[in-house]
């Protein structure tokens, strides 16, 4: 193994830096529930407030049939019919003939459905036979008239109506007919027309009676008041408990995070068994434990790495001190001065061998 790709090993063992923003897994959590609550809670308000807009609209237009109905049989038929007798043509000088009892009668009766069921609008209308079109006969406001509020006695209805409503009209002088939420001039209303029936059966006129939806407003304005306030709430406990438990369950996974840190900065002595203390293993137990035989592994493989690396330290350090032996031994220089070192050597012991032997000369002590 060269140093190059021990240094390589080495260095892929070095923690990385992070360098993106973290977004913990709790806020994720948080994140994804806030925003499913909110679709789920709104789409809940909407359903909510509509079906009690519904009801609320469903029960006005049964009770508005029921006043209808009842209306008509306390209307005194025999004395409209005597009414149209006597004015059999529109006036345009005597637009509400309350010179006539029978028509101050007819308003009154109108006036009494209009106080059992305020803010319900009364009135009569007819079908000349001449003609064969729709004319207005009483209304519960001809005594103090309004215009252009209150209809003309005898006048005609497509001057006022749309032919939509027109045709409503018409058919409620055969059987009760409803007609939906419909707008016009006035308002919006929803309306009952059922005939008025003499003695002998025949029909005199018809009777509408008109609602505002003022009143399905208010319903509604009601449950946004009441329902909304509560269903805030019920989605802040909501996210408060998810808040609760997200923190419960990635708490561990803090932990483990943590200390995963502290093995990538090369603590390898962190005590992984702690970390998920459970009564129950469950995923993140056994990602603990997957990573603390991790972690064993890793620190035999940095372990062994140090000791090759030290290994081939002292080699490359024994071959340095070999190879500059080595330069120093094959210069010329060092044959050189290795040549003149054995030519004193060998001189001296000629010197010594010379002294030695000369006549007179005191032996060499030892």
């Amino acid at each position: 193994m060269s140093t190059a790709t021990v240094e390589a090993a080495a260095e892929s063992l070095a923690p990385a830096n992070p360098t993106k923003i973290r977004f913990g897994m709790r806020a994720k959590m948080l994140t994804a529930f806030a925003v499913a609550f909110s679709i789920i809670f709104g789409i809940l308000t909407y359903f909510v407030i509509q079906f009690v807009t519904d009801q609320a609209q469903s029960k006005l237009v049964t009770q508005l049939r029921e006043t209808a109905v009842g209306g008509s049989s306390t209307l005194d038929a025999a004395g409209l019919q005597t009414l149209l007798a006597t004015h059999p043509v529109y006036d345009k000088n005597n637009l509400y003939p309350q010179s006539d009892p029978l028509y101050v009668a007819a308003n009154q009766q109108l006036q009494n459905i209009r106080s059992v069921v305020p803010n319900a609008s009364p009135y009569t209308y007819t079908l000349n036979p001449t003609t064969g079109k729709l004319e207005w006969m009483t209304s519960y406001s001809a005594l103090k008239p309004d215009p252009p509020f209150t209809n003309s006695f005898r006048g005609p209805v497509s001057g006022v109506v749309n032919a939509e409503t027109y045709k409503y009209l018409e058919a409620g002088l055969k059987a009760p007919t409803d007609q939906p939420s419909y707008t016009d001039a006035n308002g919006s209303w929803i309306s009952t027309y059922v005939p008025i029936k003499a003695a002998d059966g025949k029909v005199v006129g018809g009777l509408a009676v008109d609602y505002p939806l003022s009143y399905v407003s208010d319903v509604r304005s009601a449950a946004i008041r009441n329902i909304v306030p509560l269903l805030v709430i019920a989605y802040l406990l909501l996210t408060g408990l998810v808040l609760l438990v997200s923190t419960w369950l990635t708490r561990p996974l803090k932990r483990l995070t943590e200390a995963t840190g502290r093995i990538a900065s090369g603590d390898y002595d962190v005590d992984l068994s702690n970390v998920v203390a459970t009564r129950i293993p469950d995923e993140m137990a056994v990602l603990a434990q997957s990573f603390e035989a991790m972690v064993d592994k890793v620190r035999i493989r940095e372990k062994n790495l140090t000791q090759q690396v030290k290994r081939l330290t002292v080699e490359i350090d024994a071959k340095k001190r070999e190879q500059s032996v080595s330069e120093i031994t094959d210069s010329d220089f060092f044959s050189s001065l290795t040549a003149k070192a054995g030519n004193m050597r060998r001189r001296m012991r000629e010197l010594d061998e010379a002294d030695g032997s000369a006549p007179g000369s005191p032996a060499p002590a030892f």
